[in-house]
């Protein structure tokens, strides 16, 4: 009590700065020696490198804000003691999104079987 939602957010942010930095760097640079080792090719493309370390960036950058974030929200509901209504969205399991999510990646959205023929009606 006596702290601002603000302040715990951007601590919980600089406290994970680090962490978050080194993982990044760390992440990119095995990533980086993986497809040079692995990949059809030795040699990498410079633009390849400063997209993929630029890609890395911002999504560091995002994961911090959202941790931020959820430190901040997580700490109101903790100490704010009061009853509140729950929404009916959090009351459907995440899992279900996830699911959701699969399906339409696996058969290329909803809308992808109205335009393509069907698999067995094609003619050799």
């Amino acid at each position: 009590r006596g702290v601002a939602v603000g302040p715990i957010g951007v601590k919980a942010l600089l406290e994970m700065l680090l962490p978050v930095l080194v993982g990044a760097a760390l992440g990119w640079g095995l990533a980086a020696a993986l497809v040079r080792l692995l990949g059809p090719s030795a040699v990498l493309e410079p633009g390849a490198v400063v997209t993929a370390a630029r890609t890395v960036g911002l999504a560091a950058a995002a994961g911090l804000v959202a941790l931020g974030s959820i430190a901040a929200i997580g700490s109101v509901r903790r100490v704010d003691g009061r009853p509140r209504r729950r929404w009916r969205v959090s009351m459907v399991p995440w899992e279900l999104t996830l699911l959701a999510a699969a399906v339409c990646g696996c058969t290329g959205g909803p809308s992808s079987r109205a335009a393509s023929p069907p698999m067995g009606n094609q003619s050799p």
